[in-house]
């Protein structure tokens, strides 16, 4: 019985060396992060802002990365509370402009009126400009906008 015993363990020891063997070869970069104490994903850098803009105001929001981890893709939403978030005097949800600039100042995105907005931006460096417009003759109330986004780079 003692043979058989040691038989069988000697056999599934035998069964889990060679199971982890097959599955190391199939990931290799999980294996390769794991003995370098990295992980095989890569890093995310998650952004989340909101911002409340009075009458008459223009507010920006402004985003670079670490050179080190470009390029990337940076992309995400926003939206606009106004009467929805019971903001006072609030009749609607629009703001009166939005722009998005790229690192040269060139217009990506030109919205008039809008209520909210995504992107999905190929970065390569520089810095990138979100203009939030609440201002017009008959603007008296404020509006929260809240942006939500993500950079992904390429590489760790």
């Amino acid at each position: 019985m003692k043979k058989y015993t040691g038989a069988i363990a000697l056999l599934i020891i035998g069964a889990v060396v060679v199971g982890g063997f097959l599955w190391c070869a199939k990931h290799p970069t999980a294996v390769n992060a794991a003995l370098s104490g990295k992980s095989a994903e890569r890093k995310s850098f998650p952004i989340s802002d909101a911002i409340t803009i009075q009458p008459g105001y223009v507010q920006t929001l402004r985003y670079s990365f670490p050179a080190d981890k470009t390029p990337g893709k940076f992309q995400g939403y926003w939206q606009v509370e106004g009467k929805s978030g019971h903001l006072k005097g609030a009749t609607d949800d629009t703001l009166t402009g939005f722009s998005l600039l790229g690192p040269n100042n060139d217009a990506l995105q030109k919205l008039t009126s809008p209520t909210s907005g995504n992107f999905s931006i190929r970065y390569e460096g520089g810095m990138y400009t979100f203009s939030f417009e609440n201002s017009g003759f008959l603007r008296s109330s404020p509006r929260t906008v809240t942006f939500t986004g993500t950079y992904q780079p390429d590489k760790e």
